[in-house]
């Protein structure tokens, strides 16, 4: 089912001109346009924000690679073959992202699926690292442990009136993971916690590490990851703690810093191929329940993030009656109204929640009552100002952004223990 909507964002317009040489090679440049206010168009409601009919046949990449991955960026060369023109696949991105992907080929297959534990071939489940690993494949003992964890899925329904319509909306639960990894160190006085949407196309997984590293985060929840969970803690060494499903593909995962662990997780399933991932992150006496999402886009409205709070709002009380532990809340929202947000977490949780750090629709809540996470001390936007977000090519992607179209936001928090 496809959907309209428009969202104005007030961002620069970037031009890609692509000049092919005799040599064969391509040059792509991009080029601002006047500042001002740019309509771009959703077209596919699960997707990232759309714009219109793309003009792919100026594109140049190599056969088989998709013309709008962020390496090719200005000033890098190419062979000419996407010169000829690409075709549109999907609706699919690599691993799925919900939404098209272009490629410079005949031949518009399918990615590899992933197995039932969620790896990807060539890669396979390592019970000893537990993930995905590349010197290991899924044994059918491990493949059915992963299918025995799944089956405990349970289905809820939530009911959401808006006016004098009611829709039925269907939520899927995994897990919970309920072992205790990690987190022996002393009990530590502040967090440095990240919420990242890192862009769909991006593989540049030591950008990512430099990012966690050089603001030395110790919590990060990061959207648009799809299958590559794996990869990014493989390039980090940080631990990726949530479990990656079609289902809930876009969905703000948890990870931590080598000094912390965890001892529980949950994925929450939202309608469109969306979820809310938690988990019980501790160090010492700290303990902290972490939620992250990424709703669907829709011309700002907020009812995506709210609907993605009521469906997390039972399990985030579970976490925290469970280990005694305060809440927050964080991710992509998809919507500029942080307040509407706030009041749908208080009413939901029943608790208290502060706004510690935002960034156009990105935010990072904590919970103030009855228990309480800490004090914000500090928080900060990563970057220039030379990235946005948007769908291809209208989005803008830079080194400062690791590489994403989202700019990193985090928050210093002193923590309550």
């Amino acid at each position: 089912m496809f959907c309209l909507a428009a969202v104005l964002l007030l961002v620069p317009s970037l031009a890609e001109v692509a000049t092919c040489d005799a040599d064969g090679s391509c040059d792509v440049k991009r080029t601002k346009r006047d500042s001002g206010v740019v309509l771009l168009q959703g077209v596919k409601k699960h997707g990232k924000t759309q714009g219109g009919e793309l003009q792919l046949d100026e594109q140049c990449a190599a056969e088989g690679e998709d013309p709008y991955d962020p390496q090719y960026s200005s000033a890098a060369k190419f062979p000419r073959d996407c010169c000829a023109g690409t075709r549109r696949c999907g609706p699919f991105y690599q691993a799925s992202w919900g939404g098209w992907s272009y490629e410079c080929r005949a031949d518009c297959s399918r990615r590899t699926e992933p197995d039932d534990c969620g790896c990807v071939p060539p890669k396979g489940w390592s019970s000893t690292r537990q993930r995905c690993s590349g010197s290991s494949s899924t044994s059918d003992q491990e493949a059915q442990e992963c299918r025995d964890r799944t089956s405990t899925t349970g289905v809820t329904e939530s009911t959401t009136t808006e006016s004098t319509t009611t829709t039925s909306t269907e939520s899927t639960t995994t897990g919970p993971t309920t072992s205790f990894t990690g987190g022996t160190g002393p009990t530590p006085t502040h967090l440095n916690i990240m919420s990242w949407n890192v862009f769909f196309g991006n593989s540049r997984f030591n950008a990512m590490s430099d990012m966690l590293k050089g603001h030395e985060i110790d919590i990060a929840n990061l959207q648009e990851t799809n299958n590559k969970l794996n990869d990014i803690a493989e390039a980090s060494g940080y631990t990726s703690i949530n479990t990656w499903r079609q289902k809930h593909d876009w969905c703000g995962y948890n990870f931590h810093n080598s000094d912390w662990g965890h001892a529980w997780s949950k994925e929450l399933t939202v309608p469109g191929n969306r979820g809310v991932c938690g988990a019980m992150i501790f160090k010492g006496n700290a303990k902290l329940c972490v939620w992250g999402l990424h709703p669907i886009q829709q011309g700002n409205n907020v009812k995506f993030a709210k609907e993605s709070v009521r469906i997390a709002a039972e399990e985030m009380k579970v976490c925290s009656e469970t280990y005694n532990a305060p809440s927050i809340f964080l991710g992509d929202f998809n919507t500029l109204d942080w307040r509407g947000v706030r009041r749908e977490l208080n009413e939901r949780t029943g608790w208290e929640w502060d706004l510690a750090a935002k960034h156009d629709i990105d935010f990072i809540f904590i919970q103030t009552g009855p228990l309480k996470v800490g004090e914000v001390e500090s928080s900060e936007i990563v970057g220039d100002g030379s990235c946005w977000p948007g769908f291809p090519p209208h989005n803008g992607i830079s080194r400062e952004c690791g590489y994403a179209d989202h700019s990193p936001l985090w928050a210093r928090i002193k923590l309550d223990c």
